[in-house]
């Protein structure tokens, strides 16, 4: 009998084919960042927010920095990703719990210095720890995170219009030009400046909330998403959802002076096309797509709370992924994230990606 293997799949069609016959939540018209439960039809009661919740799995990260931070950034890596699923959909996240496992000949110290990068996010974004369960095996976390947001105010992966403005709550490149500087072993071709502020990044993994919670609460965010598996998913999510294209624009891609230097040092491409990689700002990434009328408002509250919505493309009518580069051409954007099932080294992957460009 010819069994099939989950290794013969990817990752997309993994969910598509597999889960979905027994998840909601993996079917094409209901994926979304979170579970959402509607209290009013659960409670038979009116006016009620919604309810939603999501669980993540999220991987140790190593950063080149000493180990008590290290382990701390790994606490504040999970919590700033699970509370992130719940943030995409709009929604306040109010409680937080975690699944950790370890090894029992693992320091006490370690397992607190995880608990620690864990509050650290959980009390800049308002967030109660409210507990969890522990299990002896290879260090591990499950986070699981909920919150609420008004009925009217949901953000869906659905929802894009015509016309509407593509956003970014980051500077989309900056991590993925930190990690491929160092995956190509380049770094001593950088300033000691940029090896830095690379050293530095994400050190506070913090999505601006506040802002992001009050551009909800103004309205005019038709659909979005969070960038863990970067800008390309999304603009593929909105085709696919919305049957509506994209257009990014590459001179309105934000560049700062170390993406500029990786671009030109070492891999010698234009710098904004570091934008179009797999998720590596994550968690302090969201992509939206945003109503033109509603544009100037929503600015103004990212600029007030010290923060940027970065515009960077145009939603289509017809449905094409597509990239304007600054030399004037437009070509077609094609399919690319870090599949969890692609063995192939991600960072050949997408130098393959940005030949076509």
């Amino acid at each position: 009998m010819n069994r099939l293997l989950i290794r013969e799949l990817n990752e997309k069609s993994f969910l598509k084919e597999v889960v979905s016959k027994y998840a909601i939540t993996a079917m094409t018209k209901e994926f979304d960042d979170c579970i959402v439960i509607d209290l009013d039809e659960l409670l038979g009661m009116k006016n009620l927010p919604y309810l939603v919740y999501s669980i993540d799995h999220p991987s140790f990260i190593k950063r080149p920095v000493d180990e008590e931070l290290m382990y701390k950034f790994y606490g504040r890596w999970v919590a700033a990703i699970v509370c992130g699923d719940v943030l995409a959909m709009g929604a306040k996240p109010k409680g937080f719990s975690l699944d950790l496992a370890a090894p029992l000949n693992t320091e006490v110290q370690k397992i607190e210095y995880i608990l620690q990068g864990i509050r650290d996010v959980l009390d800049r974004y308002g967030v109660v720890y409210e507990g969890g369960n522990f299990d002896v095996n290879a260090l591990e976390t499950v986070g699981m995170a909920w919150g609420i947001v008004d009925q009217d105010k949901i953000i869906r992966r659905s929802g894009a219009r015509e016309g509407d403005i593509i956003a970014t709550t980051t500077t989309l490149g900056y991590g993925w030009a930190d990690y491929i500087s160092r995956k190509l072993k380049q770094t001593h071709l950088l300033s000691q400046q940029t090896c830095h502020n690379f050293q530095q990044f994400k050190i506070m993994p913090e999505a601006p909330i506040k802002a992001i919670l009050e551009a909800v609460n103004a309205g005019g965010i038709t659909s979005g998403m969070d960038l863990s598996d970067g800008l390309i998913e999304f603009l593929y999510t909105v085709k696919e959802r919305n049957q509506l294209g994209c257009t990014v624009c590459e001179e309105w891609i934000a560049v700062t002076q170390e993406m500029d230097e990786v671009a030109k040092k070492i891999l010698g491409i234009r710098p904004g096309l570091l934008a179009l990689e797999a998720g590596y700002d994550t968690p302090l990434g969201h992509a939206y797509t945003v109503a033109p009328k509603k544009w100037a408002e929503l600015s103004s509250i990212f600029e007030k709370n010290h923060s940027r919505l970065y515009k960077i493309g145009v939603v289509a009518k017809k449905p094409e992924i597509l990239l304007k580069t600054t030399e004037g051409n437009t070509v077609t954007i094609p399919p690319f994230w870090d599949d969890q099932f692609n063995k192939e080294n991600v960072v050949e992957r997408w130098l393959n990606l940005i030949k076509q460009f």
